[in-house]
């Protein structure tokens, strides 16, 4: 038996994405990402600390990117 990777759905201007874990197939995944870097890098400046006790694997931000 094999999990199914984890999946996320957003909707903008009535279109809906999805996104799986991983996935590099989306026509815009570079921009994404650098809004998700950017938008990191403000949370941090602003003091935010993520709380990692209960995580059980490595997932670094950005890791794979």
């Amino acid at each position: 038996m094999q999990r199914q990777p984890g999946c996320t759905w957003i909707e903008l201007n009535k279109e809906v994405h999805s996104f799986t874990v991983d996935d590099q197939e989306h026509p815009q995944i570079i921009e994404i990402y650098e809004e998700l870097k950017k938008l990191s890098g403000q949370m941090k400046d602003l003091g935010y600390v993520p709380d990692t006790k209960c995580v059980l694997q490595d997932v670094a931000f950005g890791s794979s990117q």
